[in-house]
């Protein structure tokens, strides 16, 4: 069986029915995330047109730790999906990705609080606050959402400010 062929059948069973073969699936794939070319392979099923592949495809990127920031920008653009379960993975990569590396994603995730969109404000929000501690620098930028024209978004600015300073 060729790498291409586990990939693929890992793929399908991530976005499967079963959660307990699902997170092993996940996880082997995040394994495989660790080589140029399972990343890539990662990075294209992010695009793909089945949402359930899209949602498998971000979960195992954020298990991946430090070796999937190359798809930072494909994750961010994820939270402008329709479907909100993809806004949900694609939000736990980025704080996945920013508790790996909080120094080289969090003035990232930082800059996303100001798109115009938004959900990727909110994602951004909610993995800064999930990053807790190690997003300090976002306290002044979170702080200034108060009167962000999204009263969600408003909220999870709040929600991340209580968690950042939380384990202080």
């Amino acid at each position: 069986m060729s790498d291409q062929t586990t990939l693929n059948d890992l793929l399908r069973l991530a976005s499967g029915p079963n959660p307990a073969r699902s997170y092993r699936a996940l996880r082997d794939l995040a394994e495989h995330a660790q080589s140029p070319g399972g990343l890539q392979f990662l990075r294209e099923a992010l695009e793909d047109k089945e949402r359930n592949i899209r949602w498998a495809a971000a979960r195992a990127l954020g298990m991946a730790g430090d070796a999937a920031i190359p798809a930072y920008d494909q994750l961010k653009a994820l939270l402008r999906d329709p479907y909100q379960p993809i806004q949900w993975a694609a939000a736990h990569a980025l704080r996945d990705l920013g508790r790996a590396s909080p120094g080289r994603v969090v003035p990232r995730l930082i800059d996303a609080l100001s798109d115009p969109e938004d959900n990727v404000r909110w994602g951004a929000a909610r993995a800064l606050g999930e990053i807790g501690p190690m997003a300090r620098d976002a306290v002044a930028t979170l702080s200034g959402m108060e009167n962000d024209k999204a009263g969600w978004v408003q909220w999870v600015a709040q929600w991340a400010l209580f968690r950042i300073d939380e384990a202080q």
